[in-house]
């Protein structure tokens, strides 16, 4: 802005938005002039000099310098100061726009997991993501029997993945076949007790069906998750 180069620093940046929506690992990030440190269950480290486009993570060839940088974010993270946000009232549709970008706490699938057990990496996660959303795709133009296929591989590769299970029932309630979408989504409560969006899916189909009282339970369960939904 004031016409003179910019001196370079090192900059820090991060991403919960996979924890959130998905209870995927988060990621940290350190960044200098010519390297790039991301902190997440499978480290990754890239050479941006020789590698701008982050094809060929160094991690492990280049264990001393990514080290190093690992320490360097660490410090970065301990000299932060938190600070706890206070109440803001938003309206219902400003607030599921957050929620699907990670700026809303309690969103679609818990993050819990058991001591010592590492989260799911987005760099694992992100071809079922696709995947979930090419199957959506072919909903719409009326390709069920193949977003059903797609689906069901998805949740047997990737159980905790709970959209693809919620994807897959309503392919086959498309493909009116309510008694195996009640499966899934039933199955989907097993994985994920807390999941809003399974308890709803399921009350829809079976308000749909006309068991009333189904519906109710699981309607009942999902104000009880979120007050909001």
């Amino acid at each position: 802005l004031r016409g003179r180069p910019i001196q370079s620093h090192t900059c820090y940046a991060e991403s919960e938005a996979g924890l959130a929506s998905f209870g995927w690992a988060p990621l940290t990030c350190l960044t200098t002039e010519s390297r790039k440190f991301i902190d997440t269950t499978r480290s990754e480290f890239y050479d941006l000099k020789s590698d701008p486009g982050e094809l060929r993570n160094l991690a492990e060839t280049e264990s001393d310098d990514a080290e190093a940088m690992h320490e360097m974010l660490v410090d970065r993270r301990e000299r932060m100061i938190d600070f706890a946000g206070g109440q803001l009232e938003v309206s219902e549709s400003d607030r599921r726009k957050l929620a699907s970008i990670g700026y809303v706490s309690g969103g679609v699938a818990s993050a819990s997991s058991s001591p010592g057990e590492a989260l799911p990496d987005v760099k694992d996660m992100m071809p079922h993501y696709n995947s979930e959303v090419d199957a959506r795709k072919l909903i719409a133009s009326g390709r069920i029997q193949e977003a059903i296929d797609l689906m069901t591989m998805v949740s047997r590769e990737a159980p905790s993945f709970i959209p693809a299970r919620l994807t897959l029932g309503a392919a086959l309630e498309a493909a009116s076949r309510p008694a195996e979408a009640a499966d899934v989504y039933n199955e989907a409560i097993r994985v994920s007790p807390d999941s809003a969006d399974s308890h709803f899916a399921i009350g829809k189909l079976a308000a749909a069906e006309g068991d009333m009282a189904t519906a109710v339970t699981h309607y009942s369960k999902v104000v009880e998750i979120d007050p909001h939904y």
